[in-house]
Parts: C-alpha cells; structure tokens; sequence
C-alpha cells in the first residue's frame, strides 16, 4: 500500500496511521466529484484529501470531526496552499463548521476566497442588539472547537453598510478556535475586517493579518473572548472610526499577547476596555488615523500589563489611558518597555492610574527600516538586552530585547573583537580570536575586528591595538 515508488515518505507515514486508527482516506476529486460529497459520505475520524484546483463551493462540516486537507497535509509543501483554492463564489460562507465539532475536526492547507457571508441573527448581548448580520465571510463558526492551520483567507468581501456585516476572514462565536500558521490577506466587513471573536476561547499562533478594511477595527475585534496570541503581525489595515483600532479588545478575560506586532495600520494600534491583558514584546508603531497619534488606547475597567515593549509614535503620546468614573478606572502599568518620551508619552485622565516601573526607556528605538515596514531592530538600538533580565534569554543566549522582533546578536557584531559579550575587549577577547582562527571556538562573528571579512592575525593585532588606545 505504501510502496516507497508510490508515495512520499510522509504521506507513506500519514496513510498507515489512518489504516492503524480504522479511519479512511476520501480523495476528491477521484473518489468523489466535489468536496461537499466527500464530506457527507465521510464517517467520524476519517480524512478527505483534496487534490490542487479551484473548487467552487460552501462548504459545511458535519457534526462528527474529521480531517479536511489539501495535499500540504500529507506531503508538508506549502506550494499546495495557493493551489487549492476553496472559492465561495459571493454566495455565503466558504466553510461553516457550526455542530459541536472537537479538536479533532481540522480544516488545513486552503486558500480560503470569494465569500460573502452567513446570514445570522447576532445575539442582542453582543454586537449589534437583534440585528441580522452577514458574518464570516471565509469561515463561519459557532458552538465548535475547530483546528485550522495552514490557510490563506484573501478576499472575502462583506457589506460596509453600517451595522451588516461581522468578520470579513472569520466570524467565532462560542467556540474553542485554534488557529496557526495563516495569513488573513485583503478581507473586508463593517467590523473585524479580518476576524471577530465573539465569546471565544482562542489560541493563535504565526498569524499575518495584513491589507483587511473596515469601518471599524479592520484587524481582530474580540469581545468577551479569552485570547492567547504568540507571534502574530497585524500591518497595513485600514479602518474608519478614529477612536477604535486594528485590534479591539473588549470584555476579555485571560488575554496574553506575546511578540505581536501591530504597526503601519490607517487606525490606532490597540484599543483595549473592560480587560486586563498582558502584552508582552509587543511592537506597536506607526498606526495613525485622523486627529489620532496613540498606539494604545486602554478605556475604563481595564489593566494593560506591559513588559518587554515598544509602544512608538513619531508625534504626540503614544499611550492614552482613559477611565470613566472612579468605580470604573482604566490602570496601566508599564516595566522595562520603550515608550515615546518616557512616561510623557502617556496622556491620562482623572479616573485613570500608571504605574511606571524599572527599565523603561524613552528614546529612539532605532528600527532597521520601518519606513520600508522593517521593524527588526537596528544594531544600534537601546532596546537590545534592555527586556528584563528576570525573562528567559532570547535564542541567542542574551537578555531578552524589548519589542515583538529580536535581534539575533549570534548573527550580527555589536562591538568588534568583544567576543566574550561583556562590553569590553580585553585578553580574553584576544584568546578567543585564536581560538577562531584554530578552529576551536565557533561564535567568532566578532573576532573580525578590522571588518576585512577574514579572523587571521591581523584581527589579533587589530584587538591589540583597541586594548592598549
């Protein structure tokens, strides 16, 4: 069955594990014509693989989990994601999976196009009270526990028409979502351009939200969801409210953002009420909408928790913290994180508190390039090794660096001939730059201290010359 002649290894692999669980393989379009008739004849735990093409459907998962996949899923080539291409043809949702679905049901390796929506009576205690919505125009999900990993979701296009229309990519309504490894590209809705979370339990992790429009919150709009984010970048949207942002959290328990960053938005950067979030090695920078310079706006009921960050705007303060009463303050406190003009970047009103911790900077970030939307740090930036040095060190063995991208100092040269790291060249510097040229010392980026692009006796020299000037 699994002849090396006929099959990858991988798919080999992926094939017998289904024949040891008793689950099946439906392959479309050779066992059946459509994606939809695979998956009604499919059982619970069975897979239906999808062979590259354009497949003009809407699809609805059944009540049962089962696996639905392009070939990326056997064979691990992303070139099978562009290639397979569920289109919804503007006549509803692309793919529904609203039945009680576990974290068995998976939909992986998709370019998920042309939706325009399920029409849905929103529950009056959320968005819009009793109002008939068009909502997910890529994936509608509700009462479910989906895993989707894997997709492009571009090009779903919802009314803008005030109050019709919720998550132009995804709409998750009371549902366990896991998502990862997914670009949202070029989706539009009134609100949540790129998705709404509506009462979720949400983990996202490797997600691109880029190019979305809305007339409010064109990224992610999350209200009373629990939401975990980890290496996330949310660029280039474009909303039209002046006060909300490229993401909205609202009522939302248990968030935690880590190396996300929010920047190049036409709105502001983060807008947080009523939650008490923990955002750290966030890089938000840049986002502008008229009248409006902050980057994060963090409204009453609310503790932002800040760590690790940069929050940068090239004019006026970049952090508002606005409250309402005093039984409804908005707190923000802020530890080893780079804010425009230090704590004078931060506007706060009466019924607002800050707390301004150690560690915290106020200058420059100096990014490489971010007029080019190049937010890796320069080498030149005082936010490298400026994180908390209680934080676990980043890959390169050094203190954490403030922002959501870090600086790998294994590939570049901060001081030459410091080979040691300690801000100092001295003799051990000069052992090691033998050691390089032995061959018994591997991390010697900096033992080129004449910047010739070789480690030979003329950098000892070099070194030489550094410690006794």
């Amino acid at each position: 069955m699994c002849s090396k002649n006929n099959y990858p290894i991988l798919t080999c692999l992926f094939v017998t594990l289904l024949h040891l669980l008793g689950a099946e393989i439906l392959q479309i379009p050779s066992d059946y014509p459509t994606i939809q008739a695979g998956i009604d004849n499919a059982s619970a735990g069975d897979t239906v693989l999808v062979s590259p093409g354009t497949y003009y459907e809407n699809l609805h998962f059944p009540s049962y989990n089962l696996i639905l996949g392009s070939q990326f899923i056997t064979t691990g080539d992303t070139a099978y994601i562009a290639q397979t291409i569920l289109d919804g043809d503007r006549r509803g949702s692309v793919v529904t999976i609203q039945g009680n679905q576990g974290a068995e049901t998976r939909l992986s390796g998709f370019t998920v196009s042309n939706g325009s929506g399920t029409g849905y009576l929103v529950d009056g205690t959320t968005f819009y009270t009793n109002q008939a919505q068009y909502c997910g125009g890529g994936l509608f999900i509700r009462n479910s526990a989906p895993v989707l990993d894997h997709l492009i979701i571009s090009g779903n296009h919802l009314s803008l028409e005030p109050s019709a229309s919720l998550g132009g990519g995804i709409y998750c309504e009371h549902s366990q979502l896991t998502m990862s490894q997914s670009h949202f590209v070029n989706n539009s809705a009134y609100t949540g351009g790129g998705l709404i979370l509506n009462t979720a339990v949400t983990h996202l992790e490797d997600i691109v939200i880029a190019e979305n429009m809305a007339y409010s919150c064109a990224g992610i709009y999350a209200l009373g969801s629990s939401l975990e984010c980890n290496r996330m970048s949310v660029t280039q949207n474009t909303g039209d409210i002046y006060y909300l942002s490229s993401v909205v959290l609202a009522d939302c328990p248990n968030t935690f953002l880590e190396y996300v960053q929010i920047t190049d938005n036409l709105e502001l950067g983060l807008t947080v009420f009523g939650c008490d979030p923990i955002l750290s090695h966030m890089t938000i920078a840049n986002n502008t909408n008229t009248g409006w310079s902050m980057q994060l706006l963090v409204g009453p009921t609310s503790h932002a928790i800040i760590e690790n960050s940069i929050i940068w705007s090239e004019s006026g303060s970049a952090i508002a913290c606005l409250g309402q009463t005093d039984e409804h303050i908005a707190i923000l406190s802020v530890e080893y994180s780079t804010v425009t003009n230090g704590i004078d970047g931060v506007h706060a009103d009466q019924f607002s508190i800050v707390n301004w911790y150690q560690g915290n900077l106020g200058g420059d970030p100096i990014f490489q390039s971010a007029d080019d939307g190049n937010y890796l740090l320069s080498g030149l930036s005082p936010c490298i090794d400026a994180g908390n040095p209680e934080s676990p060190f980043d890959p390169d063995s050094t203190v954490t660096d403030q922002g959501a991208r870090i600086f790998n100092q294994s590939l570049y040269c901060l001081q030459p001939g410091d080979l040691t790291g300690d801000g100092w060249v001295n003799l051990l510097d000069i052992v090691l730059i033998i050691s390089c040229i032995l061959g018994d010392y591997e991390s010697c980026i900096c033992g080129d201290v004449n910047s010739d692009g070789l480690v030979d006796a003329t950098d000892i020299v070099a070194a030489v010359d550094m410690i006794l000037n």
